[in-house]
């Protein structure tokens, strides 16, 4: 039986198949995004963070944002994408978020110029992570198919 690796379900596990007929094993997907979890806490990402979610929120809770960047996204013939929120819960989302903010960058500098604190070494990290995740991501989907 494959299971997430929380605690309260590895009890249930062990205490209804005390005649060992079932094999547990835990979820590998899972597994990985719990180290990813970790990770991005370890490193104090934290701020960062918060910082790409603010700008996604900037512009999916705003029609008027969101209606001037894609007027900037046609100007400098980028995609015309909404920007990915982080969902705590949904696997993969921070690289899913991280992603778009870089396909984005031009046009999110070029709107909030004057608004916006992300640092060339923040705009390097976030580079970093996404390139760093993108295995992780691939691998998700492998193992949940």
């Amino acid at each position: 039986m494959v299971t997430d690796n929380a605690r309260n379900i590895s009890c249930l596990f062990n205490n209804y198949n005390s005649n060992d007929i079932l094999h547990h094993y835990f979820c590998a997907a899972h597994t990985l995004q719990l180290a990813i979890e970790d990770a991005l806490k370890e490193n104090n990402m934290g701020s960062l963070l918060k910082k790409c979610r603010s700008i996604v929120t900037h512009y999916n809770h705003s029609n008027k944002s969101w209606g001037r960047l894609q007027q900037i996204q046609i100007r400098l013939n980028l995609p015309n994408h909404k920007l990915i929120q982080m969902v705590e819960t949904r696997w993969n989302s921070v690289y899913l978020m991280l992603e778009r903010i870089i396909e984005q960058k031009e046009a999110i500098v070029f709107d909030l110029v004057k608004d916006i604190d992300v640092t060339v070494g923040e705009w390097e990290l976030i580079n970093g992570y996404v390139e760093i995740l993108k295995p992780v991501l691939e691998a998700t989907k492998e193992f949940s198919q």
